[in-house]
């Protein structure tokens, strides 16, 4: 758990995080009133990953290795400790993944394309209204962005 709350520190306030640490060094293992803080500092991050990780993973893996403390048993074939491992690897996991969906150095390719789509689209649009205004007055004529612009 430390080394997960040491690993978070940019993104946890620094005020719980700091309590949650000295917490952590305790021998005591981990008690529900812990185990609520962790939730709370997870809820209140800045960092909307980890809020929405609170609950689907965070608690099930405070829950695991708080049955493993509990059991006084032999840690290595505990299947709560093979649960935690499961939790904290997919926490790890969603973690690592990148933000966005595009790589970052195609993203500013990505902008374009998309403000071209839109600009196409305001074109046509145009277009659509001079042909529908030169049909009602009698006078069709072309439309003024079809030679201005190219591709």
């Amino acid at each position: 758990l430390k080394e997960v709350c040491e690993a978070l520190k940019g993104s946890l306030p620094d005020d719980h995080l700091e309590e949650l640490l000295r917490t952590c060094e305790q021998p005591a293992g981990l008690t529900e009133s812990l185990k609520l803080k962790f939730l709370s500092v997870f809820a209140s991050s800045s960092n909307q990953l980890l809020v929405s990780l609170a609950e689907p993973i965070v608690r099930p893996l405070l829950d695991a290795i708080q049955g493993a403390w509990s059991k006084k048993c032999n840690l290595v074939d505990s299947v709560d400790t093979a649960l935690a491992d499961i939790y904290l690897g997919l926490l790890r996991f969603h973690l690592s993944l990148p933000r966005s969906i595009l790589d970052p150095g195609r993203k500013p390719v990505a902008k374009v394309s998309l403000l071209e789509g839109q600009i196409n689209a305001l074109e046509r649009e145009i277009a659509a209204e001079a042909l529908y205004g030169g049909m009602s007055t009698g006078t069709v004529s072309t439309c003024p962005l079809s030679a201005d612009r190219v591709d």
